[in-house]
């Protein structure tokens, strides 16, 4: 996508805090950046992780654009989120886990509802929780807009 046609299409700024998930973090990149939807920034902060966490994310700092690691002593899931999101540029924020994974689509998907639906100003998606071998243990599915 050229930069005149990301114009006309809203950034969106995905803020993940991380602590200590440095086994889960490339799977959580990955699906990130396979996303369909290419207006994208991605701030992570680590918390002061002690694992290989901020070894990953500086790594993957280093060959995406896209990407913006910020390291603090650890502070807290809330304190690292709100230096993300001091960070952000986006029209619209995701917020997710470091041990988390997007389906291929929901940015894309989240954006075109809201950008359809200007009354609505918070939309949120179905999970599926996976153990630590990614086998399916349970899930949420609603299919209802309160409108």
């Amino acid at each position: 996508m050229s930069k005149t046609e990301q114009i006309n299409i809203p950034l969106v700024s995905i803020l993940i805090p991380s602590y200590n998930h440095g086994r889960y973090l490339r799977e959580c990149l990955k699906s990130i950046l396979d996303q369909d939807y290419e207006n994208f920034e991605l701030i992570i902060v680590d918390d002061g992780s002690s694992d290989n966490s901020l070894e990953i994310l500086n790594e993957y700092e280093a060959i995406n654009a896209k990407i913006r690691v910020f390291s603090q002593k650890n502070q807290g899931v809330a304190s690292a989120l709100n230096k993300a999101l001091n960070h952000a540029k986006g029209k619209y924020c995701c917020f997710m886990a470091s041990d988390d994974t997007l389906i291929q689509g929901k940015i894309k998907t989240q954006v075109e509802f809201l950008e359809t639906n200007p009354k609505f100003q918070v939309v949120s998606g179905n999970y599926k929780k996976v153990n630590e071998k990614s086998e399916l243990i349970g899930e949420q599915i609603k299919h209802n807009q309160n409108k």
